[in-house]
């Protein structure tokens, strides 16, 4: 392939999902909350930020303890539905402003495809 510059540019942004169009850290710090608890160990949200196994190994808990109460949390699809994953609210209005100046939109993400499908249906950003 070879690159004519008299070819008009192409613009192009690209966004991450989580945390940048829609607001998933509140779901995903209750769910750690939730797996401490479950495992008789009692953190604030904030406690939940940042290395999960680190947070769990302070507390002698393997990961494959923390991973098995934590796979008994609530399914994106049903946060989603109860309205825990909030849309940041600029989010519409700079998508819906980008695709008018015909600027190409692309997203990545390092979640499961199955939840960023959920996602992205739910909000209607496909």
């Amino acid at each position: 392939m070879t690159y004519d510059a008299r070819e008009p540019k192409r613009k192009v942004a690209v966004f991450d999902l989580d945390g940048t169009l829609i607001d998933s850290g509140a779901k995903l710090k209750a769910d750690v909350v939730g797996a401490m608890a479950r495992l008789g160990i009692n953190i604030t949200p904030e406690e939940a930020g940042g290395d999960w196994y680190k947070l769990a190994g302070r507390y002698e808990i393997s990961r494959e303890q923390f991973d098995k109460s934590f796979d008994q949390r609530k399914t994106w699809k049903q946060s989603l539905q109860d309205g825990e994953v909030p849309i940041f609210p600029e989010t519409y209005e700079c998508l819906e402003r980008l695709a008018r100046n015909e600027t190409r939109l692309a997203l990545l993400s390092k979640s499961i495809p199955e939840y960023t499908h959920q996602k992205l249906d739910f909000f209607d950003l496909k």
